[in-house]
């Protein structure tokens, strides 16, 4: 229990810097008066800061493969999803426009996942 507390520690003071640092310059957008500038820089950062905080699972010593990936997709549908819907990044005036955004962070999770896992297995050939 200890070391995942440290992880998720390690994790969150990752995250909330790169977040605050994003934070500011948003700031400085929206006092510019570049509001659409700053509303995507707030929005990157909220999506990257759930990213990063997510990834905590995969560095769970107990888990397996299966558990801690079924996990993280689950973590990234309840949080990336609604950032990206109400990012305005996507038209979301109908359900298929919703289920369009769903099916593009859907199947960007598994290329990437994808990407990971035959990297993973050339570098420990």
């Amino acid at each position: 229990m200890m070391m995942l507390t440290s992880l998720i520690w390690h994790s969150l003071i990752k995250a909330l810097g790169l977040f605050f640092l994003l934070l500011i310059l948003a700031f400085i957008f929206n006092y510019q008066k570049h509001f659409k500038s700053a509303k995507n820089i707030f929005y990157f950062a909220a999506i990257l800061l759930v990213i990063q905080l997510s990834n905590v699972v995969f560095k769970i010593p107990n888990w397996t493969a299966a558990k801690q990936t079924f996990s993280h997709f689950i973590l990234m549908l309840c949080s990336v999803y609604p950032l990206l819907l109400l990012s305005g990044w996507f038209p979301r005036k109908t359900h298929g426009d919703r289920i369009k955004v769903l099916l593009l962070l859907v199947t960007s999770l598994l290329i990437i996942y994808l990407f990971f896992l035959i990297f993973s297995r050339l570098v420990n050939i």
